[in-house]
């Protein structure tokens, strides 16, 4: 036999050999592995797992440092493929992205749909089951500066609130806010809240309740975006799973508020803070730009949607002395300019008439004053400045600025 004949057979002989070695790396602990494909498709997403239940599986091929051994694979490589790896070494951050500390990036991961690289169950894969640092040799605990694997400050309406966090991660927090026996559930009394209001307090239901929340300005606690929180962008179900558009038994069309009396009514869309401008835009943005009330992005222009002329006294100011209405009357200014007219969702009424006041100085008092055109239903409104008309129903009375 030559001497090349020689060589090649022992190289074949030692290729066998390592076939075989490597084919039985992990067997025996059940880590899927096939000498010929490598491991399945979806190893790579369940590989910390793997590690967390016994470490020495992996070691079999990738070495005691896990820097190759005969698979001759480094798991400190950057990336296997299309596979990224663990650049920085196994449990580093590295083997994530950059800026993955940040919670706008693992923390959103975090509250995603549980998956092959999403939600809470995903991160235990690495963390171990109690976040308490698992293979990755990494707790949750010390960065969020409390015992629990998410945010202390803010968790339960700010920033980095759980309503965010998707149901399907449901089994992961009961861990922590199992309450009652049952299948883990957001809404179904297992964890903190139950069905009915969903932890809103009593009477939730009625407009005036979260109907105000909504329409007030964006925060913690209030906002459209604070109802999308739980209810999903665009208000149709999210994590609540209650819908606030048609067929939900509430509004009972396809807009997250009231059908009747929105445009000028009781719920009237004229007390909603400006902030909720870009919720709004998701049916009414009209033009491009950063959505606004009053820019001609969204329905209005810098007019307010009144006609042509409006600044002048014989227009909106008739319209204002005019009898309480739907479309007239100070109260119906009041509902976009504020209970004071200092501004509230639109243009202040002091800074035009120059003065504290909704109304001009020169010639509103005296004999030929305006005022007498005011109609008397208006007290009420005028009552907010004038404390004598409180309780008055009419301008000429005992406790009045006049008598008969």
């Amino acid at each position: 036999m030559s001497q090349v004949n020689r060589s090649f057979r022992t190289l074949a002989v030692g290729c066998a050999l390592l076939a075989l070695v490597v084919a039985g790396c992990s067997k025996k602990n059940g880590t899927p592995f096939d000498a010929d494909s490598g491991h399945p498709a979806d190893f790579f997403a369940k590989h910390g797992t793997y590690y967390q239940a016994d470490s020495g599986s992996c070691q079999e091929c990738h070495g005691g440092d896990l820097l190759g051994g005969i698979s001759a694979v480094s798991c400190s490589t950057s990336s296997f493929g299309n596979q990224s790896c663990h650049a920085g070494g196994p449990g580093a951050a590295a083997g994530h992205g950059a800026g993955w500390s940040a919670a706008s990036s693992h923390g959103a991961t975090a509250k995603k749909a549980p998956g092959a690289a999403s939600g809470f169950a995903y991160c235990k894969g690495c963390h171990g089951t109690d976040f308490k640092g698992g293979s990755s040799g990494q707790s949750c605990f010390p960065c969020h500066g409390w015992n629990a694997p998410h945010a202390k400050s803010g968790w339960s309406g700010g920033g980095s609130k759980h309503q965010s966090t998707n149901t399907g991660n449901a089994s992961v927090c009961a861990q922590c806010h199992q309450k009652a026996a049952g299948t883990p559930g957001c809404y179904n009394s297992t964890l903190c809240h139950g069905a009915k209001n969903s932890g809103h307090p009593s009477g939730w239901s009625a407009g005036n309740q979260h109907g105000a929340t909504a329409k007030a300005a964006p925060g913690g606690s209030s906002g459209f975006s604070y109802c999308e929180s739980c209810h999903g962008s665009g208000l149709s179900g999210g994590s609540a799973n209650q819908s606030c558009l048609v067929n939900s038994g509430c509004h009972g069309w396809s807009a997250p508020h009231a059908n009747s009396g929105w445009a000028g009514g009781g719920s009237s869309h004229r007390t909603t803070d400006m902030g909720n401008a870009s919720v709004c835009a998701q049916c009414h943005q009209k033009a491009a730009g950063t959505p606004g009330c009053f820019n001609s992005t969204l329905c209005h222009g810098s007019s307010g949607g009144h006609p042509a002329g409006w600044s002048a006294g014989s227009q909106h100011g008739a319209t204002a002395e005019a009898a309480p209405g739907a479309a007239s009357g100070m109260a119906y200014c009041s509902g976009c300019h504020g209970n004071t007219f200092g501004g509230g969702t639109g243009p202040s009424c002091l800074t035009c008439h120059g003065g504290n006041a909704p109304h001009p100085y020169n010639n509103w008092r005296g004999e030929s004053g305006r005022h007498r055109n005011v109609n008397t239903g208006n007290t009420t409104v005028c009552a907010r400045c004038h404390s004598q008309l409180v309780g008055s129903s009419n301008c000429a009375s005992t406790n009045g600025c006049h008598t008969d």
